[in-house]
């Protein structure tokens, strides 16, 4: 993992496009976060994560309130790595950490989102 430049780098995963795009935009906006790559599939996180430093990864998956395999094989690779996932209608978020208890996000906004990314690496 890296925090390179002090900031937060974040890998996006996910589909639609649209939310994708939402996603991006959102991350960019942040003054301590960067967008380090993008892939459209999450099956790419596990070749993309060995060569992109990444401190977060976010995806959507079909459902994100459930620790799919993907999550569960690169936390198991990536131990520092953490996971936030949202569903592709943005109606709910699930950070997935291996060190701490699974972080359910209540309201997935925009505050709500970085917020919980930023404290998940403090």
């Amino acid at each position: 993992m890296s925090m390179s430049n002090n900031k937060i780098n974040v890998v996006l995963a996910g589909r639609p496009k649209m939310m994708s795009e939402v996603l991006r935009k959102m991350i960019q906006k942040q003054p301590d976060m960067d967008v380090a790559t993008e892939v459209y599939d999450p099956i790419e996180l596990l070749i993309i994560i060995k060569q992109t430093p990444a401190d977060v990864a976010i995806i959507t998956p079909v459902n994100p309130t459930t620790k799919t395999k993907i999550c569960k094989r690169l936390l198991q690779e990536f131990p520092l790595l953490k996971i936030l996932t949202i569903s592709a209608d943005g109606k709910r978020a699930v950070l997935y950490q291996n060190d701490r208890t699974d972080v359910h996000i209540m309201e997935p906004s925009e505050a709500g989102i970085c917020n919980t990314i930023r404290k998940s690496l403090r």
